[in-house]
């Protein structure tokens, strides 16, 4: 009876401490009348962009949710999020599919997809806006353009070496890290097609800015350039 409490106790406190890890991004405060969506879009990337966070803000059942800080990496073939180790690379797209379901049940774990990552980068935008990171204009183009200054890419003049960040590193707007490095998987909820998004180590920052996504053709192939893109109820 003692032992089971005690297992207990551990379970409760280490699903505390796990979640403690993935920040709550404040869907619901997103707002079609937010300033930075009243800004008038300067490149074809940055309309479309608009055009489908408008969209979902118009048209979708928003609701809070969590996101991890930092990306996940393995450990005896789990995931676990702890700053300052390698990304879990090598594994499918519908392992992580798989997988993530079991990172915290209680909470509805489980792959984001399109609509939860849309969100997700629109509220990094607002911050980025909100705390005068930079001028309007270059937060739109930082996100939409050229992330070369928020993520890890191979222009990064200060990364010329290939090497990977380790987790954690490379934090933007306090709560996030690891916007690049390697890109991340998500499902989408209309098709059951899986993406790559965000940015990666191993492009340029133009090419793959934080908005990026494309198609995973071979979802049980093993993947060697991306980890999960792990989200969770509120």
């Amino acid at each position: 009876m003692e032992f089971n409490k005690n297992l207990e106790m551990e379970l409760k406190l280490r699903d505390e401490e796990l979640l403690k890890k993935f920040k709550i991004i404040p869907a619901t405060q997103i707002s079609v009348n937010d300033s930075f969506l009243n800004y008038i879009s300067k490149s074809k990337e940055q309309m479309n962009f608009k055009e489908k966070i408008l969209n979902v803000l118009m048209n979708e059942d928003i609701k809070n949710f969590r996101v991890q800080g930092y990306d996940p990496s393995l450990k005896n073939n789990e995931i676990i999020f702890e700053s300052g180790l390698l990304p879990g690379l090598g594994k499918s797209p519908l392992w992580w599919e798989e997988n993530a379901k079991n990172v915290l049940k209680s909470k509805n774990s489980r792959l984001g997809n399109e609509n939860e990552r849309l969100l997700f980068v629109a509220y990094i935008l607002k911050r980025l806006v909100e705390t005068n990171w930079n001028k309007i204009s270059y937060c739109w183009h930082e996100i939409c353009n050229d992330s070369v200054n928020i993520a890890r890419y191979i222009n990064n003049t200060l990364y010329y070496d290939f090497v990977y960040e380790r987790t954690g590193d490379k934090r933007v707007v306090s709560e996030f890290s690891d916007l690049g490095n390697v890109s991340k998987i998500i499902k989408s909820s209309n098709d059951n097609r899986f993406y790559h998004v965000g940015g990666a180590r191993y492009l340029n920052s133009y090419e793959a800015p934080i908005i990026n996504q494309s198609n995973i053709n071979y979802p049980e192939n093993i993947d060697n350039l991306a980890v999960g893109w792990i989200v969770m109820d509120e």
